[in-house]
């Protein structure tokens, strides 16, 4: 029973400090995300909250119902991809483009939730799935791109 609680102990000892080596490993996220929100035109604040909360949720989430130890933050790419070309290139409001966000992230919940993926005829080889005229140009470019860059 002694030897029982003592690894009950270490254990929840060794999962808050997991947690918190986690959290300042990748806190610096929260401030980059919103500045780079903030570009948008997407309040400063709002945009810190969003992803403390973002963050928060989906890293509960996936240790409740998946029992994995991992962290689950937005990502600075796609969000960079947001502000950067969509909102600030294209002309779009920040409004508008969230709400593109928002139907695309439920076109891909449906994709990836239905059987719909399995709609495409069984193949071996992933390179059927295209035209044959797309493959040549794949592979022509692909050839292509990086002598030109040497030369």
């Amino acid at each position: 029973m002694q030897n029982t609680l003592e690894n009950q102990n270490q254990i929840i000892k060794t999962e808050v400090l997991a947690g918190c080596t986690t959290f300042v490993a990748s806190v610096y996220i929260i401030l980059t995300n919103a500045l780079i929100l903030s570009d948008a035109g997407i309040s400063q604040d709002a945009a810190m909250m969003a992803t403390i909360f973002t963050c928060a949720l989906s890293t509960i989430l996936m240790g409740v119902l998946s029992n994995t130890p991992f962290i689950v933050v937005p990502g600075m790419g796609i969000n960079s991809l947001f502000t950067y070309t969509i909102v600030n290139s294209m002309g779009l409001s920040w409004q508008e483009a969230l709400g593109a966000v928002f139907v695309s992230g439920i076109i891909f919940t449906i994709i990836a939730s239905t059987n719909i993926t399995n709609t495409a005829p069984p193949t071996n080889k992933p390179r059927e799935l295209f035209p044959k005229i797309l493959r040549s140009s794949f592979s022509k470019k692909l050839i292509k791109f990086p002598i030109k860059q040497i030369g």
